[in-house]
């Protein structure tokens, strides 16, 4: 005998009941080049731009911010130049450390627009994003909420979103006081 249709098909990278959660919330990690992570955590930024569109279902969830092994050593000229900013001029100044491969931060995922160069579009009814030095596109997460992590979880990065384990889950939620 067929078992019947499912009511509500599961859609790729969709969450599931079995997933790592924390603080009883859905959870996907997502992967930042060095040494935007510095940025997050020492110069005031709280987007992040993507070629592509957060899905609906992770907005005013929580991310795993994770730096990865990449460098990005345009970036950080442009930065040492004063592009985004004086809080960002220190990003190659001596001692500063860009460490790799772990989660450093949890963000919760606010709108997400779409920015063309010089405007942002956003569906009718919701407020478009203060455009700032860091948005560029031509996606613009808004990440809220930020929660540095005492002591940053090792994490093996990955394209796109991606999910936790149950032990990097729990290790949050201790880093983090247990509180969401």
């Amino acid at each position: 005998m067929r078992s019947a249709p499912s009511c509500s098909p599961r859609l790729p990278g969709f969450p599931d009941s079995h997933e790592p959660r924390i603080f009883g919330r859905f959870v996907r990690g997502l992967t930042l080049h060095r040494p935007w992570p510095w940025c997050f955590l020492h110069a005031g930024k709280r987007v992040e731009n993507r070629r592509w569109p957060a899905p609906a279902f992770m907005y005013d969830e929580w991310i795993a911010l994770h730096a990865g092994e990449h460098f990005d050593a345009e970036a950080a000229k442009r930065m040492q130049a004063g592009d985004f900013g004086q809080a960002a001029r220190g990003v190659l100044d001596a001692g500063v450390v860009h460490p790799a491969g772990v989660i450093f931060a949890i963000a919760r995922l606010g709108p997400v627009r779409r920015f063309d160069g010089g405007s942002f579009s956003a569906p009718d009814g919701v407020r478009p994003v203060e455009q700032d030095r860091w948005s560029f596109g031509p996606w613009v997460w808004d990440l809220h909420t930020l929660r540095p992590l005492p002591r940053p979880i090792p994490a093996r990065g990955r394209q796109r979103l991606w999910r936790l384990t149950d032990a990097q889950c729990a290790a949050i939620e201790r880093e983090t006081g247990g509180a969401g």
